[in-house]
């Protein structure tokens, strides 16, 4: 029986965060960048993320398999109610629900912090996503064809949009992940771990 966790991730696993996503980078057009990251400024980002909002990994066995997080989507004012995400896997580990028990959670966190829409932009080379994304409760709101050049090919991407709070009342401020209950925050990990395979 494996050992499976789910926890919030650290600087300290920049280095093995960035070799699942290294992958995605020179061999596929999942993500858009083309240039392996350096190990510095794969730990900014996620100091930079960590800093107000959640960033996850799963652990199996003690080896990071997964990782996702949400990000602002938009920088200006209205848009602060509004988060993106993102989850990457090791390639030897699809299909055993790690990805939704690492959605579930960041939804509930997220929540928490009183965010009302999540965002998840989508490659068109990327239809397994989107119907994950969709099965989760995602709905398609926009799509820009043609708008990456990757690996010699034009790719459209998918705008999909889930509601996690009530868009009938006017929002609070947003918290950030450190005013949150570090035990309801485990708590939430806990639970949603046993999701997983």
């Amino acid at each position: 029986m494996s050992d499976i966790r789910l926890r919030m991730a650290t600087v300290q696993d920049a280095k093995e965060i960035n070799q699942i996503y290294e992958k995605y980078i020179l061999e596929t057009p999942i993500t858009f960048e083309y240039d392996p990251v350096p190990l510095d400024e794969f730990e900014e980002r996620i100091r930079g993320i960590l800093d107000k909002l959640p960033y996850l990994v799963c652990e199996i066995d003690g080896k990071i398999v997964g990782y996702a997080y949400v990000a602002p989507f938009k920088t200006r004012a209205a848009f602060g109610w509004d988060v993106e995400i993102t989850v990457y896997l090791d390639e030897n580990y699809h299909r055993r629900k790690i990805g939704k028990a690492l959605y579930e959670a960041l939804f509930a966190i997220t929540k928490q912090l009183g965010y009302v829409n999540v965002y998840a932009l989508i490659t068109s080379a990327n239809e397994v996503s989107v119907r994950m994304h969709e099965s989760m409760g995602f709905e398609q709101v926009g799509f820009y064809p043609e708008t990456g050049f990757k690996l010699g090919k034009w790719w459209g991407m998918y705008v999909l949009n889930k509601q996690i709070g009530d868009r009938t009342k006017k929002p609070y401020p947003v918290r950030r992940i450190q005013e949150l209950d570090i035990v309801e925050i485990q708590r939430i990990l806990e639970e949603k771990q046993t999701i997983i395979l």
